[in-house]
């Protein structure tokens, strides 16, 4: 785990550890939230000749592209969304490829699952799982873990829940929610050679309960300088006090005027200034917050598109 704020580097660094790679056999994953991040490490890094799943090359579907570059044993660069998709036969085809793989900030390893679509949606859902249990269609263990038993019921709306429960991804919280969790023999079956996440402040995080109730080890780093060392608690601390500088907060009256609370279309007083609504039933604001967008920053900072201000974050240092 390499905890570090924003801007520290952690990007910046895994770049760096690419393309100063020399081993011969290992091979890289990149896992980023973005497709604009998959484009930059294929322009950073294009003597490793990263490769991106595609639905053409993958019949329509990417993750079946994935898993034949992996079968190519080519660099790959993706997104969270495809990665997140993937199941137990995908770490068969991964697992003995010696891939080194770097996610990108933490991935999404718990998600509630409901149904239907409707208000009692959580409640219907409750309703079936005990119903399923009780009519001995499927188990479910001491920890929650669904297990399905009975091959010869007829699936109807049931498909998704037997195909989750066959990868022993699916859990019965507290006999009350119904929870995906991330196929964790991506990080306990030794399906990679070593496994890198960018993340901050991951102790808040509910990947780190993940990792703890699944009992994945991890050590935790940070970044400093473009390079690793072993995480401490103050280098947050630190950080922030060197960025301090850099921040500068306008306390102009006039221009922060629509930070305000407003009245609504039915005379209500708000407060969600900026949110969907606000912009919704004040599109005259818009063009003032624009205007004073501009006001700012050429009268205020008389700044420039061309001028560059303060220093960039990955130079600062303790000196």
């Amino acid at each position: 785990m390499i905890d570090s704020p924003c801007g520290s580097g952690k990007t910046t660094w895994a770049i760096q550890y690419i393309n100063s790679y020399q081993q011969r056999g290992e091979k890289f994953i990149y896992i980023t939230p973005f497709l604009s991040e998959c484009d930059r490490i294929i322009k950073e890094c294009h003597k490793k000749n990263f490769a991106q799943p595609n639905r053409i090359r993958g019949r329509g579907k990417k993750t079946d592209d994935f898993l034949n570059l992996v079968r190519e044993e080519r660099n790959i660069v993706s997104t969270h969304s495809l990665f997140s998709n993937l199941d137990k036969d995908a770490t068969e085809v991964i697992a003995g490829k010696n891939y080194i793989i770097i996610i990108d900030e933490s991935i999404a390893v718990i998600d509630g699952i409901d149904m239907y679509e409707d208000e009692h949606s959580f409640d219907s859902t409750k309703e079936d799982i005990l119903n399923l249990k009780k009519t001995n269609i499927i188990d479910i263990d001491d920890y929650g873990l669904i297990k399905w038993v009975d091959d010869t019921v007829s699936l109807g709306k049931y498909k998704d829940i037997k195909n989750l429960s066959r990868e022993e991804n699916l859990f019965f919280a507290a006999n009350e929610f119904l929870i995906w969790t991330f196929p964790r023999t991506m990080f306990t079956g030794g399906i990679f050679k070593k496994i890198y996440i960018l993340t901050y402040r991951f102790s808040s995080q509910l990947q780190k309960y993940y990792f703890d109730y699944f009992n994945v080890e991890y050590d935790m780093k940070t970044v400093r300088e473009k390079s690793l060392i072993d995480f401490f608690s103050g280098y947050d601390v630190f950080f922030r006090n060197k960025i301090r500088p850099l921040i500068d907060i306008c306390d102009n009256e006039k221009i922060n005027s629509l930070g305000k609370s407003y009245k609504d279309s039915a005379n209500r007083e708000r407060a969600t200034t900026l949110s969907l609504n606000w912009t919704i039933n004040n599109p005259e604001s818009l063009v003032v917050l624009n205007k004073n967008m501009q006001n700012y920053f050429k009268n205020i900072t008389e700044s420039s598109g061309k001028k560059e201000c303060g220093q960039p974050l990955n130079n600062l240092s303790r000196n």
